[in-house]
């Protein structure tokens, strides 16, 4: 990889994930969702210069940066004090995993049934969550079961993935991982020290995922 995508993600990215996370025992301070938010939309700008300015000018780098840019802003909603504030995150990450999904469309696949195993592990956790949550989600249960339905469909197209198979394919899982513990502490029982599991799983997938997408090649596109 090139050196600023080296230096972004491998020093200053954890750097400000691990401030945001020693910060939570403070939450809410004044800045809160930004400082939360801002981890994500470096990786954002770290996607966006090397799409503008190193030749990483494909489709599928610019939406996997847009996916970044609504994640975002449903950190900084899920974070903010507003009416519906947990359905609008919800919103805006179901629209992130939506891009996130365009933006695999893009890439080389393999056949499914040379991952079929993996993808049935997938089906099975998000079918897991679904008999676990969406019972007990009361008035969510629409927008969580269609936020489901949408993260599982963005875990598969991971797994599918031709090129930088292993970030893709553990970001996917570690983020169905993230948000299954949100929902979990949020419908059915406290998850203790679940802010810090949530946060530290979260910034792990999108650091995976950024990595994988930046690790792929126009070249490595067209050619396979």
């Amino acid at each position: 990889m090139m050196k600023s995508i080296t230096i972004g993600l491998g020093y200053i990215y954890p750097i400000l994930a691990m401030v945001y996370i020693a910060s939570m025992n403070y939450v809410p301070y004044a800045g809160h969702p930004y400082v939360k938010a801002l981890p994500i939309i470096f990786l954002a700008g770290l996607l966006f210069w090397n799409y503008f300015r190193n030749g990483l000018n494909t489709r599928a780098h610019f939406l996997f940066g847009a996916g970044l840019i609504l994640s975002s802003i449903g950190d900084i909603s899920l974070a903010t004090i507003i009416p519906n504030a947990f359905v609008i995150g919800l919103g805006f990450f179901l629209l992130a995993h939506v891009v996130y999904i365009l933006g695999f469309s893009q890439l080389p696949k393999v056949r499914f049934v040379s991952r079929k195993g993996l993808i049935s592990g997938i089906l099975v956790f998000g079918g897991i969550m679904a008999f676990l949550i969406l019972p007990i989600t009361g008035d969510f249960l629409i927008p969580v079961a269609i936020y489901l339905i949408v993260i599982t469909t963005m875990g598969c197209f991971a797994i599918l993935q031709r090129l930088s198979f292993l970030p893709f394919a553990l970001g996917a899982f570690i983020f169905m991982v993230s948000d299954s513990i949100i929902a979990l502490n949020k419908f059915w029982e406290s998850v203790p020290y679940a802010s810090l599991w949530i946060m530290t799983t979260y910034y792990i997938a999108q650091g995976l995922l950024a990595r994988g997408i930046l690790s792929v090649s126009p070249a490595g596109i067209k050619h396979s």
